[in-house]
């Protein structure tokens, strides 16, 4: 899945599986999980410019494939859970 801005918003949360590519290099990717977080497969591949969630995750955020690529990371607030991210690349923070 590419474009500008990407948005993904799960009411029961989001799973990345399988070999899922979401994103290019200048992406905004934009995630919103209303409950049970966002889970990605260690197959699967954000890529990004900015990763954020406007309106928040309730849950873990667990984005631990080491395919990712991230450049920064934008306001992003979990509620109930934990923040886990690992990225190819520097995220800036």
């Amino acid at each position: 899945m590419t474009g500008s801005t990407i948005n993904l918003n799960g009411a029961d949360g989001i799973v990345l599986s399988g070999n899922a590519n979401v994103g290019t290099a200048t992406s905004v990717v934009d995630l919103t999980a209303a409950a049970n977080g966002v889970s990605e497969a260690s197959t699967s591949t954000i890529l990004a410019g900015t990763l954020l969630s406007s309106v928040g995750v309730t849950g873990t955020v667990d984005l631990g494939s080491t395919s990712n690529t991230i450049a920064s990371i934008g306001t992003f607030a979990v509620t109930t859970g934990d923040f886990v991210l690992k990225s190819a690349g520097s995220t800036g923070v």
